[in-house]
């Protein structure tokens, strides 16, 4: 019996029928909270800032690995532009 509470404590939010929808409306806000800043702005990095390298292997471990930060600059998009 010990084992089965311990499975249903990984089950953060529910399981089958009865599931919470926090994960789902969690990663679509996120989904439309990154398109957004996609729409509306150009990212550069910054003059003289060494990018991260691409290669997986010297990226932070953790979940999800990451790259070294490094600083971008956020150009507004021109508002009056229509685009294809």
């Amino acid at each position: 019996m010990t084992h089965v509470k311990y499975i249903f404590r990984l089950f953060v939010f529910g399981g089958g029928r009865r599931m919470c929808a926090g994960p789902a409306i969690a990663a679509n806000r996120m989904f439309l909270y990154m398109a957004g800043l996609i729409q509306s702005f150009d990212f550069h990095a910054v003059t003289g800032e060494i990018k991260p390298n691409h290669d997986v292997r010297l990226y932070k471990m953790g979940v999800p690995p990451s790259p070294k930060p490094y600083k971008v600059v956020a150009v507004p998009r021109p508002k009056n532009v229509e685009y294809p």
